[in-house]
């Protein structure tokens, strides 16, 4: 136990990423079976069943789309129709507060599989981040329907959507992957994760771009968020076509998140697992 202990202490970088592509690589069948069983296989008691896991999804999408409609949130930038502008933004943004929220999550909503099964916690979050990602292909589809509708041509462009979700869900995860750990001591911090993703997408350029001075408004308008979804919903639409750099130092900065997040992760792991 004692050498077990110091091993857990001395994770570093290198060993955190070492231990991660471990599990990954020896795990991917626990992963899947984890996504079948508290994802696919949710709804199945259900008189809908699995029509829930497309219907869910983009509930949210099709109200918010009615507000829009309704004229609630102003008029969109860029002579994009309001439904496409919208429904981009918020393809991309529920694909982070997704993984955020159920990785914030993944430790105290699951601590009765831990501590029975033995359950990897770093499975059980990739299990969930595979039904984020379901969900984003849901949300996807009825996006390509509406642009489609709208006599939108985007192009090649439009397949972007798939690497800039990806970089929103490694956000996402990344961080709700540190802050699980301290969501064992602090319960309300999985509450709290939940009313700021609510609220925090109203602040993200989702619905329109912030056009306010002042420090606060320079503040959102330099948030990983507002800057993901508004500098690639530019390069979608034809705003601009130098994405390359911002794209690149994105992908670096949450590269180095991911490696310090497993890091956390890993050594913070035996001090969760004597709380539990």
């Amino acid at each position: 136990m004692e050498a077990r202990t110091q091993k857990t202490k001395g994770v570093g970088p290198l060993a955190a990423l070492s231990r991660f592509f471990f599990e990954w690589k020896n795990g991917r069948i626990v992963i899947l079976s984890l996504y079948f069983k508290n994802y696919l296989h949710k709804y199945e008691d259900t008189a809908l069943g699995k029509i829930w896991v497309i219907v869910t999804p983009i509930v949210p999408v099709v109200l918010y789309n009615f507000l829009q409609l309704a004229g609630l949130f102003g008029d969109p930038q860029g002579g994009i129709p309001r439904s496409v502008f919208l429904t981009y933004g918020l393809t991309l943004y529920y694909s982070f507060s997704e993984a955020l929220v159920t990785t914030t999550g993944i430790i105290t909503n699951n601590r009765s599989v831990i501590i029975s099964s033995g359950t990897s916690k770093m499975l059980l979050s990739l299990s969930e981040i595979l039904g984020t990602m379901t969900n984003f292909v849901v949300r996807s589809l009825l996006f390509w329907i509406i642009v489609k509708s709208m006599g939108v041509e985007i192009g090649v462009r439009g397949l972007s959507i798939l690497f800039w979700a990806a970089m929103m869900m490694s956000l996402g995860w990344v961080v709700g992957l540190m802050l699980s750990l301290f969501a064992v001591i602090y319960k309300d911090i999985t509450n709290f994760v939940q009313i700021i993703s609510f609220y925090l997408l109203f602040a993200s350029g989702v619905f329109r771009q912030i056009e306010a001075e002042g420090k606060v408004w320079d503040l959102l308008r330099a948030s990983p968020l507002y800057q993901i979804i508004g500098r690639t919903r530019d390069y979608v639409f034809g705003g601009v076509d130098a994405i390359a750099p911002f794209a690149t130092t994105s992908c670096v900065v949450i590269f180095f998140l991911f490696i310090f997040s497993i890091t956390i992760f890993y050594r913070g792991e035996r001090y969760v697992d004597k709380i539990l």
